[in-house]
C-alpha cells in the first residue's frame, strides 16, 4: 500500500443511518465520474503498470488534476495509513482531511480487501493508525485485473462471511457485507469500529481488464 498526500447482484440498499452531507456527495460524484475516465485512459495506454501503489499513483495524478475546479485537494500518505485523504483547497497548515479512500487491487490470492494486516475494511474497523480519523464516511476503490464485479462481490462477501464465522477480536456481522449501492457508488458497507461511530464505506471498483 502507497500511501501519499452491468450487471451487480448484490442486494439493494434501502435505509442507511449515516447520511451524507453535500460535501461528501459531491465527493463521491467526482469519484464515481472520474474512475471511468481514469479507466479509460489507463487503457488506452496499454501501461505494464500492475502493482497497486503505481496504480493508485497515476490515478492520483489523474483525480488531481481534474480537481481543481471542484477545490478538493487529494493527499498521498508515503509510509503508513490511508492511501488518500481529501482536504478542501487551498490547503491550511493543520487542516483535518474531509474524507478518505484506500485502495486495493482485487486478488483473488489475498483477502487485502477485506482483513489481514493489510486490510482496507478491517483497519478502518479497528481504526489503526491512520485510519482513525473522525470520519464517519470513506472509500475504497478497487482495481479489476481478472473477473469481474459479480466474481469479486461473491468472492468479497464470502470473505465476510469467513469472519463472521470466526471467533476475532472486532465484531464482524451481515452489515458488513457490500450491497448495491447504486446510482452514488457500485456498493455500500456499513461497518461498527472499535470507539467511533459506525463507518459507511462507499465501494467503486475500476475495471482495468
Amino acid at each position: 500500500m502507497i500511501g501519499k498526500e452491468v450487471k451487480h447482484n448484490a442486494p439493494i440498499i434501502n435505509d442507511f443511518s449515516i447520511p451524507a452531507n453535500q460535501t461528501i456527495v459531491s465527493i463521491l460524484n467526482f469519484i464515481k465520474n472520474k474512475a471511468p475516465l481514469f479507466a479509460k485512459s489507463f487503457k488506452a495506454t496499454k501501461s505494464n503498470i500492475c502493482y497497486e501503489d503505481d496504480i493508485t499513483q497515476e490515478l492520483l495524478s489523474f483525480f488531481s488534476d481534474h480537481a481543481r475546479k471542484e477545490n478538493f485537494l487529494f493527499r498521498f500518505h508515503e509510509k503508513k495509513g490511508i492511501d488518500i485523504t481529501i482536504h478542501v483547497s487551498p490547503y491550511q497548515v493543520a487542516s483535518k482531511p474531509i474524507f478518505m479512500i484506500e485502495a486495493k487491487r482485487l486478488e483473488k490470492a489475498h483477502y487485502d480487501y477485506v482483513n489481514n494486516p493489510n486490510g482496507g475494511i478491517e483497519r478502518l474497523k479497528r481504526e489503526q493508525d491512520g485510519f482513525d480519523h473522525a470520519l464517519n464516511h470513506a472509500a475504497i476503490l478497487g482495481y479489476i485485473q481478472d473477473h469481474d464485479r459479480n466474481y469479486w462481490l461473491s468472492k468479497i462477501n464470502k470473505w465476510i462471511d469467513l469472519n463472521i464465522q470466526k471467533e476475532t477480536d472486532i465484531v464482524w456481522s451481515e452489515q458488513d457485507k457490500l450491497v448495491s449501492n447504486l446510482p452514488q457508488s457500485d456498493y455500500i458497507s456499513k461497518h461498527e469500529r472499535v470507539a467511533k461511530e459506525d463507518i459507511a464505506i462507499y465501494h467503486f471498483w475500476i475495471n482495468l481488464n
